[in-house]
């Protein structure tokens, strides 16, 4: 979600920061998630990285606030989107798809280039100047460009989750839009319907919607997954998943953030 504050007088973007970037690296942990280490030793844990190095004057921008990841139910590959909140050099602003078939080799995912899954990810420290057209990701055509407020309205949406629908038979993403939410359909991962705003808002009951100040990371999950569809990751659900989704409240001291689960049913 959109942050922070520009430089007094810039009359640029209002609550965004500037002078960040992130990037994603991989973990991994042999402890049910006590405690984590570093995949590979630094920096070559590195998954994903745009070819450009930190810039003190730059929106925000790197690949980061990644899906959850999906197996694909008819190929032996692994696929992720990831978020660019701002155009920085060749990189467009969006979501990126990428996807790997060794979830141990940091260095093995790769991004859509327009045609293919090619393009390579690098730090942009150890990047040979005039090569980073090579590591750009052609972005999809979900509405996810620039996290910027525009009359008061948040313009990106970030890829909070995919999954497979065994009964609309594609993919489903899920995107949080600052406080607002919304679903979209592929066959591909890479060309989606256009996305389809739901008010869960509307729907809250009184003693929930008190401490609901705003809302983020929505995800559908269908608990009947591993036993119906023999899968024990739950990224593929049925007719009636549930969706899961965090509320941030007043205060870290009061009523914080919460995690709330809300039954769904799709019809073709």
């Amino acid at each position: 979600m959109c942050a922070g504050a520009a430089p007094d007088g810039s009359g640029k973007a209002k609550n965004y920061p500037y002078c960040w970037t992130v990037t994603i690296g991989l973990a991994v942990s042999h402890d049910w998630g006590e405690t984590w280490q570093h995949a590979r030793p630094p920096p070559h844990h590195l998954v994903a990285a745009v070819p450009y190095k930190y810039t003190q004057n730059q929106l925000a921008y790197g690949w980061g606030d990644p899906s959850n990841i999906i197996k694909h139910p008819k190929e032996d590959f692994y696929y992720a989107a990831i978020w660019n909140r701002n155009q920085v050099g060749l990189q467009a602003p969006g979501i990126c798809m990428m996807r790997t078939n060794n979830l141990m080799d940091p260095s093995s995912w790769r991004a859509w280039d327009g045609k293919a899954y090619t393009k390579s990810f690098v730090s942009p420290y150890d990047l040979k100047p005039g090569t980073e057209a090579e590591h750009i990701c052609t972005v999809t055509n979900l509405p996810a460009g620039s996290c910027v407020h525009i009359k008061g309205k948040q313009q990106g949406c970030q890829a909070a989750g995919i999954v497979w629908s065994t009964y609309l038979e594609k993919f489903v993403v899920t995107l949080g839009c600052d406080s607002s939410f919304k679903w979209a359909t592929s066959d591909d991962l890479i060309t989606w319907s256009e996305p389809v705003e739901f008010h869960l808002r509307d729907g809250l009951s009184a003693n929930v919607s008190k401490v609901v100040v705003g809302m983020n990371y929505p995800t559908f999950m269908d608990p009947t997954a591993p036993k119906k569809m023999n899968d024990r990751n739950y990224y593929t659900i049925g007719q009636h998943p549930y969706l899961f989704w965090a509320s941030l409240g007043h205060s870290p001291y009061t009523d914080g953030r919460h995690q709330w689960a809300t039954p769904y049913t799709f019809e073709k």
